[in-house]
């Protein structure tokens, strides 16, 4: 275990400016690792980028804080990296920094291997909402937007290892030992399954916010019995247990369906802790209706997710930044959509 891993729960800075800050005095300081930066971004995108300068935390007035912009030499950014754990992506993310980049430019997420699949979920929604979604390649977890822009998601170990292997070739072993910092740090990270708490983690905001989850499932479900297909009957409600938080069972027609929160699917699959999973009377998803499932799912408007466990899951997505009647009538929208579509 490297230094900075030993004690990294004990440093107050943000892990992702740690990390970020780390690659960006390696690049700065390593012409084998920008070449090698270089060759990489040409092999997934076919962009030749040129000679960059690197820099922290430029930014700009609407458009967000990036982690590492690289720069040509005409000042324009043509790449941009992002530092990754597991905080949600911003406001900012991606809309916001596609917009700083100029044509044939890179956006990079770099994140721990759990993560790459929710973030690339959480990416191709954003791009849809904002009409700028052109293409994808689900196996590289890639996206060409508009302009021939690209952006990529990679996780610490695909970057930092060749790095340090080259390092290692070209016998630099002071920058051999600083890269194995940082991978040191983001492997602990990556592993530990306990975060250090924050002191804003513990503020009375956060107990309101989970209470408010809590809630806003009792209303949406009284939204739902708007519909004359919804039916409570004598369903009981979910325990919550390890990794799920609390679900409701209803019925919508000749279907099942329980909603609630799921932290798995939270955790590993989407930035929402709002789930259903549609089942068949009997709640299960017989192979036939799994089938049916995989077929309309390219009319869902979301993204369904299949666990080790063999259920299928629909997200269910909260709209941002309204108020709480728009939220229900919304969120209610999303199950019904995905109800209709399996009668």
């Amino acid at each position: 275990m490297s230094l900075l891993a030993k004690f990294y729960t004990q440093i107050k800075s943000s892990q992702e400016d740690i990390a970020s800050e780390g690659l960006k005095y390696i690049l700065q300081n390593s012409k084998v690792a920008r070449s090698y930066l270089k060759s990489f971004l040409f092999y997934k995108t076919q962009i030749e980028v040129p000679e960059l300068t690197y820099s922290n935390q430029i930014t700009k007035k609407d458009l967000g804080r990036t982690d590492i912009s690289g720069v040509n030499n005409l000042g324009k950014e043509v790449l941009i990296i992002e530092a990754k754990f597991w905080a949600s992506l911003t406001e900012n993310q991606p809309i916001s920094y596609l917009k700083r980049l100029e044509e044939n430019s890179i956006l990079v997420f770099i994140c721990p291997t759990l993560r790459k699949k929710s973030i690339f979920t959480e990416l191709k929604r954003k791009l849809f909402e904002e009409n700028l979604y052109l293409s994808e390649n689900k196996e590289l977890l890639t996206f060409v937007t508009k302009n021939n822009k690209h952006i990529l998601i990679q996780s610490w170990n695909e970057i930092l290892e060749p790095i340090k292997n080259l390092l290692k070739e070209n016998q630099d072993e002071r920058l051999v030992s600083d890269v194995d910092q940082i991978i040191g740090f983001c492997e602990v990270i990556d592993k530990n399954s306990f975060i250090p708490l924050t002191e804003n983690d513990l503020s009375p905001e956060i107990g309101r916010r989970i209470n408010s989850y809590y809630f806003l499932i009792d209303e949406v479900l009284n939204e739902l019995s708007k519909n004359e297909k919804y039916r409570q009957d004598k369903l009981t409600e979910g325990k919550p247990r390890y990794g799920y938080g609390f679900v409701k069972y209803r019925k919508y027609g000749d279907l099942t369906f329980a909603f609630g929160l799921n932290y798995t699917n939270w955790n590993e699959f989407a930035d929402t802790p709002f789930w259903i999973k549609v089942t068949e009377q009997d709640f299960g998803q017989s192979i036939e209706f799994r089938n049916k499932i995989y077929r309309i799912a390219p009319q869902l408007k979301n993204q369904i997710f299949e666990t080790n466990l063999g259920g299928i899951y629909y997200p269910i997505y909260p709209t941002l930044f309204e108020d709480k009647e728009k939220v229900v009538k919304d969120m209610a929208e999303q199950i019904i959509e995905v109800c209709e579509k399996l009668q």
